[in-house]
């Protein structure tokens, strides 16, 4: 392990942890902002939330490439203070005049984020994969998205407890908060350039980093199921919110509760899960996850749901999300060459696209066939997931380039 690789490792899970807990307080209710105070459809507020995950589209390959050319620590840092700007240019917006003008605003700096976090994403997971020792991979991921769901297990609460839910103030505090997360990063710049020097110097060309990925046929169906599935579980930010807003009377405080539910669930069941799956590879973890969170969505999908079944189906939704998530992040570790961490990292945030036309999709089946349709739907969907998965193991993996023979770029 590098010499202070440790101290840079907790802070980047401490730093997970505050970042997580203020995007938590904020980012979940800007679709109930959009309906309750700019007034506009749910598709169109589906619109405006996926504008963030369509920009990791882009911005997670281009950003894991960048990061085994330049080096973590530049675009890490760089990441970090523009999701800053960005949150507090949402501030901005949410403060403005209701109009066109506000909506193009959010809309904008909604599309920032998302290039932003789109950037730190690969980054982080690349870096976290440097220090740490290969056998330890498995348990640090985990640890990574535990301190994820320590922030959306309290963010929720304390955006309802300081009376912050659906409000503008709530993206200044979370400004502020990756800005202090940023100086934590430039703090630990000393310890992270031997290793930005090392990836320089091993660094792949983007025309041979396009080649490799595009003959990994494993590659391709685990980014169509990641997809497909991001898709489903977006409605729970987006759809499920507004569901809950027009059915129920205290549809935003029961959504602060839900989304809290759902943190602490997954902190609570991530170890039972982890012992029970520590055998099992990760694509077989993703597939029970699929079909756990499958009928999560098809309980939504019941007519005349109580609060009880409400809770009865996050708990199933988050158990499903424990399945999948951290375990997907391993998968792509053990896929990738050891010269192309980044690159594969910033890949696999081509799943993003279910988060880009989940909302859209989810708001257009909420106006048109109700709610009880759309979570079916989506239960279907999870689904599919489920079988393009299989399939996908099932094939012959393919024109796998190791890391060897791939050219390395010759720097002065």
């Amino acid at each position: 392990m590098v010499r202070g690789a440790q101290s840079v490792i907790w802070g980047l899970l401490a730093g997970t942890v505050a970042s997580k807990t203020a995007s938590f307080m904020s980012m979940p209710f800007l679709t109930l902002f959009l309906a309750m105070h700019a007034h506009v459809s749910p598709w169109v507020a589906g619109i405006i939330v996926g504008l963030s995950p369509l920009a990791t589209l882009v911005g997670g390959f281009v950003g894991g490439q960048l990061s085994d050319v330049m080096g973590r620590s530049t675009l890490l840092i760089g990441s970090l203070v523009g999701m800053a700007l960005s949150y507090l240019g949402l501030a901005v917006g949410g403060f403005m005049q209701e109009g066109l003008g506000q909506l193009v605003v959010l809309g904008l700096f909604n599309l920032i984020n998302g290039w932003m976090s789109a950037c730190y994403q690969p980054v982080s997971q690349a870096l976290m994969s440097d220090l740490v020792p290969i056998e330890d991979h498995y348990k640090f991921f985990q640890l990574r998205y535990t301190a994820i769901n320590i922030g959306a297990a309290i963010g929720p609460l304390l955006g309802a407890w300081f009376g912050m839910s659906a409000s503008p103030i709530a993206f200044v505090y979370t400004g502020i908060v990756y800005m202090l997360y940023a100086g934590i990063m430039w703090y630990f710049l000393p310890v992270m350039r031997p290793i930005d020097r090392m990836i320089q110097h091993r660094a792949v060309t983007l025309r041979r980093s396009i080649q490799v990925l595009s003959r990994d046929r494993k590659l391709r169906y685990f980014l169509v199921a990641g997809t497909l599935f991001t898709l489903c579980f977006s409605q729970i930010d987006s759809s499920f919110a507004q569901y809950l807003q027009l059915n129920f009377v205290d549809g935003v405080h029961l959504f602060s509760c839900l989304l809290s539910v759902n943190g602490f669930a997954v902190l609570a069941l991530q170890a039972p899960v982890i012992l029970l799956t520590k055998r099992w590879s990760p694509m077989v973890s993703m597939l029970v996850g699929s079909l756990i969170f499958a009928a999560g969505m098809a309980i939504l999908g019941f007519h005349h749901i109580s609060h009880v079944w409400l809770y009865v189906s996050i708990l199933l939704l988050s158990l499903g999300e424990i399945f999948v998530f951290p375990v997907s992040a391993i998968f792509v570790d053990r896929m990738a060459p050891e010269n192309m961490r980044g690159t594969y990292f910033g890949a696999s945030s081509l799943r993003q696209c279910g988060f880009a036309i989940g909302p859209f999709i989810g708001g257009l089946c909420l106006t048109s066939l109700g709610s009880h349709s759309l979570f079916l739907i989506m239960a279907a969907i999870a689904c599919l997931s489920f079988v393009v998965n299989w399939w996908g193991e099932r094939i012959e993996e393919g024109i796998r380039v190791p890391a060897s023979a791939i050219p390395i770029l010759q720097r002065e």
